[in-house]
């Protein structure tokens, strides 16, 4: 007995692995999609922003919207996508979510039931549950919106290139052709952002890239640019308001916990 109609299914369900690194290239989908990874972390790039998403947290691409998806670390990828024309997704926009236990055991449970339909009593019942977690617009902290203006994204892809880099606002505004006045001014107008703060999150979401491929905290808090390891954790407690150390670990735990279920 086939226990969903093709034309009443409302959620689909997708679990794949993957290698450090891998990356799926541009593409879109005709259903409103969830990334989410339950072991390694994802970034998750379009045409205007990008997001690195380690296991406790997911993004949600429209659809239609182009976006390519790399692996930091062996990944375990967990994929829903939501009929356009459901009411599960309510805000139509690209963002991070927060993936609480009971999210993380909805997104199993959903792939393991392969799909939901409108016909099913059970199925409604997950549904309605995925939308009151959707509803929740989640952290802003993993975003790295990208500017328009020439001279900005030339400034912003030399420091995605060495996000290390050390020479001042000043400089790198002079090596792009601009003012630093004018790249403020840009910043703040495309990004919403200060260039201070752009740069402390493109080093962040880079760091978050290193560690989930195992790289010590020493060296990837010299590689994205800080003094020492112990500012890197200072700024990495004040973002994430934890521990580099315990922040992988407890999404480790929870992954494990999963898996074992």
């Amino acid at each position: 007995m086939v226990r969903t109609a093709r034309n009443n299914v409302v959620v689909r369900g997708l679990a794949l692995g993957f290698s450090s690194k891998y990356r799926i290239d541009r593409h879109s989908h005709d259903w409103h999609q969830l990334i989410y990874a339950r072991r390694g972390v994802l970034t998750v790039v379009t045409d205007r922003e990008a997001w690195v998403v380690p296991p406790a947290r997911a993004v949600l691409v429209p659809a239609g919207i182009e976006h390519e998806i790399e692996m930091s670390g062996p990944t375990e990828l967990r994929t829903l996508y939501f009929h356009p024309d459901s009411e599960i997704v309510a805000q139509v926009d690209c963002r991070v979510v927060p993936v609480s236990d009971l999210f993380r055991e909805l997104i199993v449970r959903v792939i393991e039931r392969k799909a939901l339909s409108r016909a099913d009593r059970l199925d409604s019942s997950y549904a309605a549950l995925l939308a009151s977690e959707l509803s929740d617009l989640g952290q802003r902290s993993l975003r790295l919106p990208m500017p328009n203006d020439p001279r900005a994204v030339r400034f912003a892809e030399s420091l995605k290139k060495d996000p290390a880099d050390v020479r001042s606002v000043d400089e790198l505004a002079h090596a792009v052709g601009a003012s630093r006045r004018t790249l403020e001014r840009l910043f703040r107008h495309e990004t919403d952002m200060t260039v201070g703060e752009w740069r402390a999150r493109l080093r962040l979401l880079e760091a978050l890239k290193r560690l989930a491929r195992d790289e010590p905290v020493s060296s990837v808090s010299l590689a994205v640019g800080y003094e020492s390891p112990s500012a890197f954790i200072s700024m990495f407690r004040k973002v994430l308001g934890t521990t580099p150390g315990k922040y992988f670990a407890t999404s480790t735990r929870r992954s494990e916990s999963t898996t074992k279920k």
